[in-house]
């Protein structure tokens, strides 16, 4: 092995090391969320209850998300990479030194910001609190008696943002460590807490114990991280420390990506708005959609792109563009081979799939169809989320936010406008699907203006990848669709159904994809006979 190409293998090491504890987490987070919705859609189903709860969730995740959510997650692990791979020691100090020195700026920076954040989200809910009642008339297709339960909702849930803002600065201290295992089972933690809220709180108090265990699982994500976060070195000092150069690059950093945070929510609250319009069980069958759509975003594309996030940001911080490019490269290729089959399956399997998952008790036929109609359309956009995911980190690591942020806002938009104009004809399929084209456009976006940064990006190995994964996927799609048809004529269950087609079409998949030598999956082969060799 060259000199040079030390680095590449290390990082991909690395990243595939990270890939792996964040893969692990986020799969035992993703299916105890997804018992956390089936529970909560047997006691609920699509009912008009469960709509108000759906509707409240959208002010304080504004909120969190504006505050503290991806904006501070992308600004601060480049910024505190940048200080751990700093190779010039600070102004009249020994080069030995070094380490300690940034070692003592990063855990101030570090309590700085969460002092920072912790007043600001603070305020942001206690103000929320008190104008609540002024609040939920955004939503405006709920009546007077709904949107007085609504305003319970919202302050209950407002608790949320506070702890989950602080327990941001710790999972990026923590990132920025290259330390994955503790942010990964916070989230399998905080999914424990809502079960709770909705087994033992639900019967007595309907949604609102939903909402206690929301902001009861966000306290303990927090408390999770906090023996860790000090395990490397992280101490609270009760100040701020105004002057540090560090803290104002994050604060100019996280402007622009506000903005776009704020377009984001902004987007989420006025589709939200259109869909309260709508016929009841609309919003929440919306709701469950989205989130089995997150099922293969949040385990594969988001882990990865979580994973490859400090690499990316320590490559770039060193100026080595090059390897920046290649790691993108990579990532997105992988991202884009899990996400495209994932949305065929959806597409193809959905109906029989929500039968399987949901359909019980409160949960009727009438919601699995939909939620499976609201969930095909989502899925057209599967792939370009996840694209989305790799892209805009790519973005950050360079320390750009503005053109992502941009980007966002113009898609946003968009995405606005085509709910408006297809939720008349389409209902609530037509939010879906404004969503999926909003996101395309954004995702092909990106591409090409990150091309520019990194011309290594758009290779010709990039493009035969994805040609061979569609490949595949068309394969997955056509066997799984014939599978299906036989399955229902012959009157099997949605369960049946579900194994007979699913299993087909990925089997399918995965032989094409072998047979035609598809990179991305002889590197998932690769990895998987190194980790079987330890």
């Amino acid at each position: 092995m060259s000199a040079a190409s030390i680095p590449i293998a290390r990082s991909r090491q690395s990243i595939g090391s990270a890939a792996v504890i964040l893969l692990g987490g986020f799969i035992a987070s993703r299916l105890l969320g997804l018992l956390r919705d089936v529970l909560i859609g047997a006691r609920f189903g699509t009912t008009p209850d469960y709509d108000l709860y759906v509707a409240a969730f959208k002010i304080p995740d504004a909120i969190f998300t504006l505050i503290a959510g991806g904006a501070l997650g992308s600004v601060l692990v480049p910024v505190f990479s940048e200080l751990l791979a700093s190779s010039e020691p600070p102004a009249g100090s020994h080069p030995t030194q070094r380490s300690a020195l940034n070692a003592q700026h990063l855990t101030r920076l570090a309590s700085s910001v969460l002092n920072l954040l912790a007043l600001v989200a603070g305020v942001a809910a206690v103000l929320g609190i008190v104008f609540a009642p002024h609040l939920v008339p955004l939503f405006g297709g709920f009546s007077a008696e709904q949107q007085a339960r609504l305003t319970v909702l919202v302050r209950v849930l407002l608790l949320q943002p506070v702890f989950f803002g602080i327990a941001e600065v710790l999972t990026r201290f923590l990132n920025a460590h290259h330390h994955f295992t503790y942010p990964a089972i916070a989230p399998a933690l905080y999914n424990l807490s809502i079960i709770a809220g909705a087994v033992f709180l639900g019967p007595r108090l309907g949604t609102l114990g939903l909402a206690i265990g929301v902001s009861a699982g966000a306290l303990v994500y927090l408390l999770v991280q906090v023996p860790e976060a000090l395990r490397f070195g992280f101490r609270w000092q009760p100040a701020l420390d105004a002057g540090d150069p560090a803290l104002r690059q994050i604060a100019v950093l996280m402007l622009p990506r506000m903005i776009g945070q704020g377009a984001v929510q902004f987007s989420n609250i006025f589709t939200t708005r259109i869909a309260s319009y709508l016929p009841a069980g609309r919003l929440s069958a919306l709701n469950y959609a989205f989130l089995i759509m997150m099922l293969p975003l949040g385990t594969f594309a988001m882990s990865l792109s979580n994973a490859a996030f400090p690499t990316l940001s320590s490559q770039a911080a060193q100026g080595d563009v090059v390897r920046v490019s290649q790691t993108a490269r990579r990532s997105l290729g992988t991202i884009l081979f899990l996400m495209i089959p994932s949305a065929l399956g959806l597409i193809v399997l959905g109906l029989p799939g929500v039968q399987t998952v949901f359909q019980r008790r409160a949960f009727t036929y009438e919601s699995s169809v939909l939620t499976a109609t609201a969930l095909g359309y989502y899925a057209l956009g599967l792939p370009a989320h996840g694209a989305i995911e790799i892209l805009a980190r790519s973005f950050y690591a360079l320390k750009d936010t503005r053109t992502p942020v941009g980007i966002g806002i113009v898609a946003m938009a968009g995405n606005i406008a085509l709910a408006a104009a297809l939720a008349g004809p389409m209902g609530h399929s037509g939010i879906a699907l404004a969503l999926s084209l909003s996101a395309t456009a954004e995702a092909l976006a990106l591409f090409i203006l990150l091309s520019r940064r990194l011309p290594e990006l758009a290779s010709g190995d990039l493009l035969r990848s994805v040609a061979k994964t569609l490949v595949a996927g068309f394969a997955l799609a056509t066997l799984a669709s014939i599978c299906l048809v036989g399955a229902q004529a012959a009157g099997l269950s949605p369960l049946a159904q579900l194994v007979m087609a699913g299993g087909a079409g990925g089997l399918t998949f995965l032989v094409v994809a072998w047979a035609l030598r598809s990179p991305d999956l002889m590197t998932i082969v690769e990895q998987a006979a190194r980790r079987l060799e330890r």
